[in-house]
C-alpha cells in the first residue's frame, strides 16, 4: 500500500511538472510576441505644444473659458445689483443651470454625436452661449434669466465635452495625456484670469457692456472653432 501510494504521488508530481512548465513556455512565447508586437508600433507622435492647429484650438479654448466663468463671477453679481435678487433666488438660478445639464446633458451628447459632425455641434453650441449672454442685455423678469440660462445650459452641453474629444481625436495612444494636460491648462488659465477680466470691465463700462463684448467674444470664437478645425482634418 505504502508502495502503491508513493508511486501514484510521483506519477501526479511529474504530471504536474511537465504540464505547467509546458503551459509556463507558452505564456512566454505569448508575452514575447505581445512585446514584439507593441514595439512594432509608431513610438513617436505629434508634440502638442508644436501643432500649430491644436495651439490654435486651445487658444480659442482658452477665450471661450473666459466667456464661460462669467457664469459663476460676474453674473451672480449682475443678479444682485441689476435684478435685485436675493441669494436664494441666485442660487436656484445657478441651481437651474446644473438641473437642466443633469437632466439632457446624456441626450443631447447621444443625439449630437450621432447626427451632428464635431466642427456643427462646437460652432452651434458656441453660438449659443454667445446668444445667451446677449440674451441678458434685454429687459425681462425672473422666467427670462431662467429661459437664458436654460439656453446657456444647451450651449454648454454641445461644447464642454466635445473639447475633450477633438483632443483625444488628436492625439495618438502615446500622447493622449499630453494633449488633455494641454486642453487642461487653457481652461485652468481662463479660471485664473477670468474674474478679474470681467469685474474689470463692469468697474469701468457696466454690465451691458460686459455681456454685449462677450457674446461678439463667443461669436467670433465658434468662427475660430469652424476654421481650425477644418485646418485640422
Amino acid at each position: 500500500m505504502f508502495y502503491g501510494n508513493s508511486f501514484a504521488v510521483l506519477c501526479a508530481a511529474v504530471i504536474f511538472f511537465v504540464f505547467f512548465h509546458k503551459r509556463q513556455k507558452r505564456s512566454d512565447i505569448k508575452s514575447k510576441k505581445e512585446i514584439i508586437s507593441e514595439n512594432e508600433l509608431p513610438q513617436k507622435g505629434r508634440n502638442p505644444y508644436t501643432d500649430l492647429p491644436f495651439v490654435l484650438f486651445n487658444i480659442f479654448c482658452c477665450i471661450f473659458s473666459f466667456c464661460f466663468f462669467q457664469l459663476i463671477t460676474t453674473l451672480p453679481i449682475f443678479y444682485r445689483e441689476v435684478h435685485h435678487l436675493n441669494d436664494h433666488q441666485i442660487g436656484f438660478l445657478l441651481g437651474w443651470s446644473g438641473f437642466v445639464i443633469v437632466l439632457l446633458e446624456m441626450f443631447i451628447v447621444h443625439i449630437a454625436e450621432k447626427r451632428f459632425s464635431l466642427i456643427s455641434t462646437l460652432v452651434f453650441g458656441t453660438f449659443l452661449c454667445a446668444s445667451s449672454y446677449a440674451m441678458l442685455n434685454f429687459t425681462g423678469g425672473l422666467g427670462w434669466l431662467y429661459f437664458t440660462f436654460f439656453i446657456f445650459g444647451l450651449g454648454e452641453m454641445l461644447t464642454l465635452p466635445f473639447m475633450a474629444t477633438v483632443s483625444v481625436n488628436r492625439s495618438t495612444p502615446k500622447t493622449q495625456g499630453a494633449y488633455m494636460g494641454f486642453n487642461s491648462l487653457a481652461f485652468s488659465a481662463a479660471n485664473i484670469f477670468s474674474p478679474l477680466l470681467g469685474t474689470s470691465i463692469v468697474d469701468s463700462f457696466g454690465f451691458t457692456t460686459l455681456w454685449w463684448a462677450t457674446a461678439l467674444t463667443l461669436s467670433a470664437t465658434a468662427i475660430g472653432f469652424y476654421l481650425v478645425l477644418k485646418w485640422m482634418k
